[in-house]
């Protein structure tokens, strides 16, 4: 039987009045600061001109510190 494996990632929701590759670059910067590892950050679009972040963390444990301690205070996790 085969295993599923799930990717630990939160969902954030950018800000419409600022560059969506600013804020990534922002996004990486801060979590370069608080893990000892690169996450992998990526863009999405939603319609309506909306974007979301996906960051994809090593572990569950790192997605629910990250919460917890607000890491990502700014972005509002979705």
């Amino acid at each position: 039987m085969t295993e599923l494996k799930y990717i630990p990632f939160i969902t954030l929701a950018l800000k419409r009045d600022r560059v969506a590759s600013e804020q990534l670059d922002s996004i990486r910067a801060i979590l370069r600061e608080h893990f000892d590892y690169d996450c992998r950050v990526s863009l999405h679009s939603l319609p309506y001109g909306l974007s979301t972040a996906r960051v994809e963390f090593a572990s569950h444990s790192d997605v629910a510190l990250s919460r917890v301690f607000n890491v990502l205070g700014e972005w509002n996790a979705i």
